[in-house]
């Protein structure tokens, strides 16, 4: 049992009858999107995950929001002297939590109803593999990418290209990219060591609709996504919650074509 984390101290609280704070735990965060997202690569389907998770269920002033694992005595120190020792990755890790927190409370959503739409799933895949000087030991390892391949889908339709699917999620994707040899894994190395390749696997999904005169492509996600799927075949109009600054499209519902 890991007693880092807060879920096995309320479970062992729970198995000793021992009165406790309750709580209610989210979506599972990859530690390797944060690198990403401190890194401005993109590709975070669990980050994304997490905050619209957290749009949806955080109560200001009266749910406190953190991570599942316990900070440590020092990293307690180090937050008692104003973040002035914390480490990079767990002040990283602080800031994008604050960063999730402040877009939540201060803003609100906007609703749009439209009947012109399209909606895009760009599929990808690509090997991957990490170098550090001990990848057991070491946190942040390097991380180098080799082929890679996409495909577009749109609106549910199977795509020119695709060889692959529809997945579980109604999604194609292209054929897969080579798999890097071991001269193109040892030319990166640098003295490090090496992983085996892995072979990931992400959607970008995209909604475009028309805004007057105006055509505005933004971020959704799956959900709507598939919204489009089954309401695109009859154009059925969709009302749409806009998020944070009117710069994604959070949800799609049909509504009736007479309203």
């Amino acid at each position: 049992m890991n007693l880092i984390q807060l879920s096995k101290w309320l479970s062992l609280c729970e198995q000793a009858q021992i009165a406790y704070i309750p709580a209610t735990f989210g979506p599972a965060v990859s530690i390797d999107e944060i690198h990403r997202f401190n890194e401005g690569l993109g590709d975070t389907p669990t980050l994304d995950q997490a905050y619209r998770w957290l749009r949806k269920n955080y109560q200001p002033r009266s749910t406190i929001w953190r991570w599942d694992c316990c900070s440590t005595e020092t990293l307690k120190a180090s937050m008692s002297k104003g973040y002035q020792t914390i480490p990079p990755l767990l002040e990283s890790m602080r800031l994008l939590l604050f960063s999730l927190l402040f877009s939540t409370v201060i803003t609100g959503c906007s609703n749009v109803t439209t009947n012109e739409y399209e909606a895009t799933a760009l599929t990808t895949y690509t090997w991957q593999v990490k170098y550090a000087n001990n990848l057991t030991t070491e946190p942040s390892p390097r991380l180098e990418e080799f082929g890679t391949t996409s495909l577009l889908n749109r609106n549910g339709l199977k795509p020119p290209g695709a060889v692959i699917g529809p997945d579980d999620k109604g999604l194609w994707w292209a054929a897969l990219p080579p798999r890097p040899t071991v001269d193109d894994i040892e030319r990166r190395k640098d003295g490090k060591q090496a992983s085996q390749p892995q072979l990931l696997k992400s959607v970008k999904y995209e909604f475009k609709y028309n805004d007057g005169a105006q055509q505005r492509t933004l971020p959704t996600n799956y959900d709507v996504y598939r919204e489009v799927v089954k309401a695109y075949p009859s154009r059925t109009p969709l009302q749409l919650t806009l998020g944070v600054g009117d710069n994604s499209v959070e949800k799609a519902e049909p509504t009736s074509k007479n309203e």
